[in-house]
């Protein structure tokens, strides 16, 4: 399903909240969005590399259209209102009993999301093409998962693994506080993964335009066929 922001966002709060939730700070552009479901089925998990160009060549087709200044995909719909919980992680060099809050949001996003999202960096670098399946593992927290692990944001460098185990995954960045998940509820500690390095449950895409957004979802429709005449939206 396509829908330009503004209509997602009226539809999932209600009309006495409506005025106080949008001027809510969310750290997040939203103008001129227009987001798209689009549900993986179980053959796309079959082959993740497939799966990833997939990705790469939708993503890179739309952002060639007259109209659309920027695209970016992630696992979970911005302001959805859903998103994957941890509990489970590892962090190099301090004691678990240290850590007293192990609850963790995790997104997986594409090169570009928090710079078309406008989210600040704090230290360090965003996701770029390069971060795939077989380059360094990275991940980008934001600043209340740092302060939480290491009581600071300068954790640049920095090694946790989601697990147990030692497969050690290091912080690229640490960017701003940010409401992606829902307005009505405050920032939470964020994991954030390259989505071309992991195994996306959910596609959502989310472009930037410089006209009405709505007008272009018929045109970026036809993008997602071309690339798979089959892809459900």
């Amino acid at each position: 399903v396509a829908l330009a922001f503004v209509l997602l966002i009226g539809a999932v709060v209600t009309t006495q909240g409506l005025e106080k939730l949008l001027k809510t700070d969310t750290g997040i552009r939203t103008d001129h969005l227009l987001t798209f479901d689009l549900p993986l089925s179980p053959q796309s998990f079959k082959n993740l590399d497939t799966l990833h160009s997939k990705i790469q060549d939708t993503l890179g087709r739309i952002r060639s259209l007259p109209g659309v200044t920027d695209v970016t995909a992630t696992d979970h719909a911005v302001l959805g209102g859903n998103i994957y919980i941890t509990s489970g992680f590892t962090v190099e060099g301090v004691p678990a009993h240290s850590i007293t809050e192990r609850t963790a949001q995790v997104r997986l996003v594409s090169p570009s999301y928090f710079q078309m999202l406008g989210v600040r960096l704090i230290q360090g670098r965003f996701f770029t093409e390069h971060d795939v399946s077989n380059s360094e593992k990275v991940a980008i927290v934001n600043e209340a998962m740092a302060r939480q692990l290491w009581s600071t944001v300068d954790a640049v460098g920095k090694r946790f693994s989601l697990g147990n185990n030692q497969d050690w995954t290091v912080v690229a960045g640490v960017i701003s506080n940010t409401r992606d998940v829902s307005l009505g509820s405050s920032p939470q500690p964020q994991f954030y993964f390259p989505i071309l390095q992991d195994m996306p449950l959910g596609l959502h895409l989310i472009i930037r335009t410089a006209q009405d957004p709505s007008r272009l979802a018929p045109i970026v429709t036809r993008q997602v066929w071309t690339v798979d005449k089959d892809q459900p939206i």
